[in-house]
């Protein structure tokens, strides 16, 4: 079967909206491409996806002009039944995609709608078990984040429909993961299939691509291949020199640490000295503990053994002076603009404001939290905590969906904060981008112990700078 999607002058603008998200789009994929579409937050990426695999106007509805053909045939008179068919999608957000305890029941629940045979499928979920690496017996609601993500790409990808759309599905696993599933999808492409991700970690998805796609203000502004795509990296692609690695006076202590959810430990007799104005980068393979001490550090876990520590300057009239921000920014958002969002943490309107424009929001500070794409809400919820004036800001994934303009404007709000506020912030992620922008001192989990202490130097080794 030869794969294709051909779209024509698409236009599309969500409900009563008056500009349009996405303008005159004219498209071809054929079968044997590995696709990168990127740009920066909120030109339309994830909403071309949508469009592209009948969620609009299907689910969420507004006015669409132009035609999709998926394999010569048009969309817009095919179900979502019909169209699944053919189109596996990937979305931002795992646990939108998830509906049972156990992952050899997720990876089979797709195939089982689409009618396929029991035995046939058991075979299925034991060959992607193993490409996801996940226990089929594991229970859901015990993985990590990112071995959530690895689950929701197994599932879809049991469904083998040959055309393969992911939004941002690296964007909370290790490298080491990403690299594996990437090195699937081109074999799929070499089969006559066809894979579109959208995805910031240019880093991590270039060597692989076929093609890449940048969009800006909602049209395709450049069609490049993977030469060109590399050599447009080099010119957006921001270093900045982070701060050399100083011993400062501890802020938690960590003495034989070890917690766990149910029957699984997750951190193992941990032992460290965090330190007080710190930029602290957290690395570690997906399950490896991370989230767990975040969570640990900000007093969210309440059963452990072993010793944690926090300086009395974390205590401001009985209050703990910890801001918090969640891999899900959704969890976080639950006022009707984003300037309540940040105000709403704030002690002041002058306070608001000052954190609003730091951190680039104003032309946003009048739209729903929950209308911005995934990159401006997780924004948000940063601007929203470090509005609170923190004497620690715990940050997880806080790249995930933000390109490298927003990224680098990220960086340097929160060099302000730390300089202006004295603020000590540990960052968990998996992003190289940030990683080598904003670290001064690397902490690596392997099993949930520490494999590594150190300084930047640890980034070299981890990420594999040398190869």
């Amino acid at each position: 079967m030869d794969r294709s999607i051909l779209i024509k002058n698409l236009c599309f603008r969500y409900g009563e909206q008056r500009d349009w998200i996405l303008k005159e789009i004219n498209l071809q994929i054929d079968g044997g491409e590995l696709v990168l579409i990127s740009g920066i937050s909120g030109v339309g990426k994830s909403t071309l996806l949508a469009c592209i695999n009948g969620i609009i106007p299907r689910i969420f509805t507004g006015e669409l002009t132009g035609a999709i053909l998926i394999n010569g045939v048009q969309n817009s008179g095919l179900s979502m039944g019909q169209i699944a068919l053919d189109i596996g999608s990937v979305l931002q957000e795992p646990d939108s995609q998830i509906f049972n305890l156990f992952v050899a029941d997720e990876l089979a629940f797709g195939c089982e709608n689409l009618g396929i045979s029991p035995t046939e499928i058991d075979q299925r979920v034991k060959r992607y078990s193993r490409l996801i690496e996940l226990a089929e017996d594991a229970r859901i609601d015990q993985l990590s984040g990112g071995e959530k993500a690895r689950l929701v790409i197994g599932s879809v990808l049991m469904m083998q429909q040959g055309i393969y759309l992911l939004d941002e599905p690296f964007a909370n696993l290790d490298r080491e993961s990403s690299q594996k599933l990437l090195v699937y999808l081109q074999e799929l492409t070499v089969r006559g299939e066809i894979v579109i991700i959208v995805e910031h970690r240019l880093d991590l998805v270039l060597p692989y691509i076929t093609r890449m796609l940048w969009m800006d203000a909602g049209e395709i502004a450049a069609d490049l291949n993977r030469e060109e795509a590399q050599a447009r990296y080099r010119r957006l692609f921001k270093n900045h020199e982070p701060a050399l690695y100083i011993k400062r006076s501890p802020l938690f202590k960590l003495a034989d640490f070890s917690c766990g959810y149910g029957d699984k430990t997750v951190l193992n007799k941990l032992t460290a000295n965090l330190m007080v104005m710190e930029n602290l980068v957290i690395l570690g393979e997906n399950g490896s503990g991370k989230t767990t001490l975040l969570k640990a550090l900000a007093g969210l876990i309440r059963k452990f053994t072993g010793q944690i520590w926090r300086s009395s300057a974390l205590e401001q009239n009985g209050v703990q002076q910890i801001g918090y921000v969640y891999q899900n920014p959704g969890y976080q958002l639950f006022m009707d603009t984003v300037y309540n969002e940040v105000d709403f943490q704030s002690n002041s309107p002058e306070n608001t404001q000052y954190f609003i424009k730091l951190f680039g929001l104003e032309s946003l500070q009048d739209v729903h939290p929950h209308s911005l794409s995934e990159g401006q809400k997780r924004l948000v919820t940063i601007t929203a905590m470090a509005a609170i004036r923190p004497q620690v800001l715990l940050l997880d994934e806080p790249s995930v969906g933000l390109d490298s303009l927003s990224l680098d404007n990220l960086i340097r709000a929160l060099a302000e904060i730390r300089r202006e506020l004295e603020t000590t912030i540990i960052m968990v992620t998996h992003d190289l981008r940030s990683a080598q922008c904003f670290a001064e001192r690397v902490l690596i989990l392997k099993d949930g112990r520490i494999a590594a202490d150190g300084n930047t130097g640890l980034l070299t080794e981890y990420f594999n700078l040398d190869d």
